[in-house]
């Protein structure tokens, strides 16, 4: 049960507090000539896309090379899948998860859904949960695009089910 304060609980008027704050930001940020869809302005940096800044934040420079492979593979594939930041992480989205990037200081993780009912051929998914499997990558070189478009289509197709 939640606390009343007044005539709304203490989380709508948390939730109307946030919203207005929300606002007013846009629109000083506007009365400044500064853009309200910008989402990163640091270091120098301005991303308008949330994954982008995702990168530009959270992934260490000398992985940003494979953040990038992966997302152009990822566009060239499924080209109608919704790239977007979910639970934290760069995820394509169809008409449920279909992928995501996981960052950490050793490697970029790429994941898939339903991994665990993919063929895999190459050997490189690994993993022990229910559905989910993924590949780790630690150099661009050592990336097989091959392998990561044939987990794409089987994510697709499973997706479509």
């Amino acid at each position: 049960m939640e606390k009343k304060s007044g005539s709304r609980t203490l989380r709508e008027r948390s939730v109307r507090a946030a919203a207005q704050l929300h606002y007013d930001s846009c629109r000083t940020l506007r009365e400044h000539g500064r853009d309200p869809q910008v989402v990163v302005r640091r270091r120098g940096v301005e991303a308008t896309d949330p994954v982008d800044a995702f990168v530009e934040e959270r992934v260490l420079p000398e992985f940003r090379d494979i953040v990038a492979m992966l997302r152009d593979v990822m566009r060239e594939c499924a080209p109608q899948a919704t790239e977007r930041i979910s639970y934290g992480l760069p995820m394509w989205i169809g008409n449920s998860t279909l992928a995501w990037i996981s960052p950490s200081r050793r490697d970029i993780t790429f994941g898939f859904t339903y991994g665990r009912e993919f063929e895999d051929r190459y050997g490189l998914l690994k993993g022990t949960g229910k559905h989910a499997r993924h590949v780790k990558i630690r150099k661009l070189a050592d990336a097989n695009q091959e392998a990561l478009r044939s987990y794409i289509r089987q994510a697709l197709e499973r997706d479509s089910r």
